[in-house]
């Protein structure tokens, strides 16, 4: 069960899922802007999120199920494994059944916003009359078929949530999580397969389209149900069994997520708010592509999740050695992460989305300002620069949450992060909104406001991440001392600085991000470069880390399954290379152990207690006799 590698299969499969899912919104979001419109686009993405709603019960809950479950599965308790297993599978039940409600209400409610608001204002009765979405084709969307689209999103979720994700708790806690990903990934691609062949089809109602989403939570739960009931028979739900540190850990977790949550995810809320539904709106195209690389390589990070927890389980504390290690690796998938999001991120979201951007803020009130911000985020490096430092951060902050979350020392570091985010959402806003009225920088105003809100949450991230590291340095590994630490950092700074130098200065001169993703232009350019940015990064990353630190870079190399089994057959084979010099043949050794153990069983025990007899002339004044010790000097 203690493996790094059932990490790495989870790592490689959770980045599979996350770039299919990418490549899903990329599509997506294209065929429907082809195909129905931007109104249309919109709405599906906004009752998407809301759907999202569902996923908030299995968050935290999930998360503490599977950490507590991990102790019992180890020891083979299967009385406290059952006590997990039914309370949560009770209370994500409970869950499911209140975020549906709320859903619901969602959904009835913004359809009706949204087919009045696209016809007119919400007070002019023509606007009620003709409720609905227009579509590009010159049809209607009616408000029956947008709340049946938006119920669709929700019930997905609470059909996984209700009935199959106490399952997946289960798989998670035992180290498999690889086929839970694997469960996931079959079901993506066949339920997102039948999704985009219906959306190929000519004049389909927009309703029929989103049909086949209602199937995915049933496939991939009944999938890893059967999976759990063949290979875990000892589970059993009981109905009476509540287990109370459960609860407390859900509890603690919910909170300390808090604050982190606030930090990552108000960036649209604010800029909608302070800068503009425009800005917002250009800016959520940026995030589509960012948001998702971010997820691929957070996958990385906490597919081993699970793996500390069972090693935190047996040893209590993390060594300094593994930890170090560790810490190396999470500093070159984050300075790996920020060079390609720096570098790449311009040229694909320019590509993929400038021309809509454009459009969509071409005749608004502050255009000049709105194009200025425009240029700023999708056909600048500097933006993706303080972004892509941003998102490294992040990962780095993710993988210190997972040792500390395998510790169960989650609540400890809740405090400080929610004070820090409830700092971030009332300075933040401040600050920029009075950058924005008073118009500091001229026409640049709203690039003002765009670089000062990220300046400030890179700032806010550093601090963040600043303390985790030291209360994983006194409290969640032992021995900790000074070795390597410059070393790892150096790994992380170094590649980061010279491919910044070359991305500003070679890249964006020899490449201009206007002129290689404007109309015409070659798509090799674009192609080139990525591989160029993905491959030499890479190459410059493991160069590097060899030099500074040769032996924990060799100790990670080590333990990929490919080299792992490389060494180990180099191993055997050096074995039986030595075995043959003396003359013995590895072929003439035979374990005899399980014949051993076959006859150990077939032995019948005859003589039991009942076959002992009493002897009964025992005298009752038997006296026993003396006992002496002799003693030397």
């Amino acid at each position: 069960m203690l493996s790094t590698r059932q990490g790495i299969i989870s790592a490689f499969i959770g980045t599979a899922i996350s770039l299919l899912n990418a490549i899903i919104q990329f599509l997506t979001m294209y065929w429907l802007l082809q195909k129905f419109g931007t109104e249309f686009n919109g709405f599906v993405k906004l009752v998407s999120s809301f759907s999202a709603l569902i996923s908030t019960s299995e968050s935290a809950l999930g998360i503490a199920a599977t950490i507590l479950m991990i102790k019992p599965l180890v020891n083979n308790d299967w009385i406290s494994a059952n006590e997990i297993y039914s309370t949560t599978k009770k209370y994500f039940k409970k869950a499911a059944l209140i975020d549906m409600i709320l859903v619901i209400a969602l959904c009835l409610v913004y359809p009706l916003y949204a087919g009045v608001a696209s016809n007119g204002s919400l007070l002019s009765l023509s606007s009620w009359q003709n409720m609905g979405l227009n579509l590009i084709n010159g049809t209607k969307v009616n408000y029956i078929e947008l709340a049946l689209i938006a119920f669709l999103f929700g019930f997905k979720n609470f059909v996984t949530c209700y009935w199959f994700t106490v399952y997946e708790t289960i798989i998670s806690a035992d180290n498999k999580n690889s086929v839970r990903r694997v469960v996931i990934l079959f079901s993506d691609l066949l339920i997102n397969g039948l999704f985009f062949y219906l959306l190929s089809i000519d004049s389909i109602k927009p309703v029929i389209t989103f049909i086949p989403i209602i199937l995915y939570g049933p496939i991939k739960g009944l999938m890893i149900y059967f999976y759990v009931r063949k290979n875990y028979v000892w589970l059993k739900y009981y109905k009476d069994f509540n287990s109370f540190r459960l609860l407390s850990t859900k509890k603690k977790i919910s909170t300390s997520k808090l604050g982190a949550s606030i930090l990552l995810n108000t960036d649209i809320i604010i800029t909608a708010i302070i800068l503009g539904l425009q800005v917002s709106s250009v800016l959520s195209l940026y995030l589509v592509v960012a948001v998702n690389t971010r997820l691929i390589m957070t996958n990385f990070i906490i597919s081993f999740r699970e793996f500390f927890v069972i090693l935190v389980t047996k040893r209590g504390r993390i060594n300094w050695d593994s930890y170090i290690k560790y810490e190396l690796y999470t500093y070159l998938i984050a300075a790996f992460t920020f060079i390609n999001m720096s570098i790449l991120s311009p040229y694909f979201v320019s590509s993929l989305y400038g021309d809509l951007a454009y459009n969509s803020l071409t005749a608004t009130i502050n255009q000049d300002a709105n194009m200025q911000a425009l240029n700023f985020m999708f056909y600048s490096p500097y933006f993706s620069l303080v972004y892509g430092l941003i998102t490294a951060l992040i990962i780095m902050s993710d993988a210190q949450m997972t040792l500390i979350q395998a510790k169960g020392r989650y609540s400890e570091v809740s405090k400080f992060q929610n004070i820090l985010g409830i700092t971030y959402i009332v300075i933040v806003p401040i600050i920029t909104f009075l950058i924005v009225s008073t118009k500091a920088g001229g026409i640049n105003y709203l690039v003002a406001g765009i670089l000062t809100m990220y300046i400030l949450k890179l700032a806010f991230s550093v601090v963040r991440y600043s303390y985790l590291w030291l209360y994983v340095w006194k409290y969640v590994t032992y021995n900790s001392r000074k070795k390597n630490v410059l070393n790892n950092f150096l790994v992380l700074i170094l590649p980061s600085i010279m491919m910044t130098l070359t991305n500003i200065f070679v890249f964006n001169k020899k490449f201009s991000i206007v002129e290689s993703t404007a109309n015409g232009s070659s798509v090799l350019i674009l192609v080139g470069l990525f591989f160029a940015a993905i491959f030499g990064s890479m190459l410059m990353l493991v160069l590097l880390a060899y030099c500074i630190t040769p032996y924990i870079m060799n100790g990670i190399f080590k333990n990929f399954p490919i080299v792992n089994r490389i060494l180990f057959a180099k191993v055997k084979a050096e074995r039986k290379r030595r075995l043959e010099e003396y003359g013995v043949r590895v072929e003439d050794i035979v374990d005899n152990s399980n014949k051993i153990s076959q006859v150990m069983a077939d032995i019948e025990e005859n003589i039991t207690l009942n076959d002992i007899t009493i002897d009964e002339n025992i005298s009752d004044e038997a006296v026993s006799e003396a006992i002496y010790v002799i003693r030397g000097k």
